[in-house]
């Protein structure tokens, strides 16, 4: 769930704290946090990451009670930054634990893992407590008031108010998970968490159920197509090969990468426009996705690790595509080239190599343009 939600927020560094719901004990409310540790103790740290956890478990039935989690630096300042908010939660279950229960136990037991043990799986350090209380009432506030009665701590549940900052639109989750998505339906939060139109689609897709932009000339449905050469002069160059596929999408809708990867590159090109580059490895290849005519600081930053389903840019009228449009060539769409890597180095010009990006698509289409049943999503 903290990778999910680091990847989506391009934070490296985030914590969630957990309160099982008591119609449902299965579900939980999550409460998500930004941690942004000084840039001293991220050297000190060595990029080595540490899994902290806290659990509260209820002894009568079994069930977990609370959680918080946090992907942190690996060191001893922020290791004892977290103890003291485990701490802090730990005493805030016992003084709940006190309050009118005089039949039961009101310590909680504590079984501490200690020293934190590396975990290769996932390339982090574990460390944690499992707290185990004694009556199957216990709660901690939601920080909102109620729960055990007492007013939300100040700074609220951070454990550091210099560096804790909690996210009001979090976008991560995870199984039995609810966290705030705020968008109606047909929307989604782009990389700023504004709501913007569209809807993710499956794994291998741009956008949801897919289909070529047809071009009104000659060409028609094949002018949007990879290798057709065009003659409406729609490109910048008349007759020129058509190198990627062109898939209809309004201004404005969302476009989702299709893979899991890096973004390889964001940039500006007079033909293009503004671009996105996605750089992702399949069957033991590497290759490139290059979504064009984008609205301009639309996508993520360069560098960002990326999900298959994240919006990774905008659709816009930006390069040839405005005048396109203006001369009624074509509609509104997403320009999709894709490159195979077939040298030794990672230079786009030097070791990639154009293939139809339709080979790469979930979707696929029959020769007259029309999408194979099967294949939409």
């Amino acid at each position: 769930m903290l990778k999910t939600y680091s990847q989506k927020k391009n934070k490296d560094f985030v914590a969630f704290f957990s309160t099982s719901k008591k119609k449902n004990k299965k579900k939980y409310k999550y409460r998500y946090f930004k941690l942004n540790p000084p840039k001293k103790r991220v050297q000190e740290a060595e990029n080595k990451v540490l899994f902290y956890y806290w659990v509260d478990i209820n002894p009568i039935d079994g069930s977990i009670e609370n959680i918080l989690a946090a992907l942190v630096p690996y060191t001893d300042s922020e290791l004892s930054k977290m103890r003291e908010w485990s701490s802090y939660l730990k005493k805030r279950v016992s003084n709940s634990n006190k309050k009118g229960k005089q039949s039961v136990n009101s310590d909680c037991e504590t079984a501490e893992n200690n020293p934190p043990v590396y975990n290769p799986d996932t390339n982090t350090y574990e460390y944690g407590d499992v707290v185990v209380c004694a009556n199957e009432d216990d709660e901690i506030s939601d920080g909102n008031g109620g729960g055990d009665g007492s007013n939300p701590p100040d700074p609220d549940w951070c454990h550091d108010p210099e560096t804790c900052q909690e996210d009001p639109n979090p976008t991560g989750g995870g199984n039995n998970s609810n966290p705030s998505n705020t968008c109606p339906t047909g929307e989604v939060k782009d990389k700023d968490d504004n709501c913007v139109k569209g809807e993710e689609p499956c794994e291998g897709n741009p956008v949801k159920k897919p289909r070529i932009a047809k071009q009104n000339g000659k060409s028609g449905i094949d002018g949007g197509r990879y290798g057709t050469t065009r003659y409406t002069g729609a490109s910048a160059t008349p007759d020129k090969k058509h190198n990627a596929i062109d898939i209809e999408n309004p201004v404005g809708n969302a476009i989702f990468s299709p893979f899991d990867g890096n973004i390889d590159a964001v940039g500006y090109d007079k033909n293009l426009g503004y671009y996105v580059t996605v750089r992702f490895a399949k069957n033991g290849s590497y290759y490139l996705l290059r979504f064009a005519h984008l609205k301009k600081d639309s996508a993520p930053a360069n560098g960002s690790t990326i999900k298959a389903g994240d919006v990774i840019g905008i659709q816009g009228t930006s390069g040839n595509l405005r005048k396109a449009i203006k001369n009624g060539l074509t509609k509104a769409h997403s320009h999709i080239e894709a490159l195979k890597r077939d040298g030794n180095g990672w230079d786009h010009e030097k070791d990639y190599s154009n293939i139809d990006p339709e080979t790469l698509l979930k979707t696929k289409f029959k020769e007259d343009g029309s999408v194979k049943p099967s294949t939409d999503c």
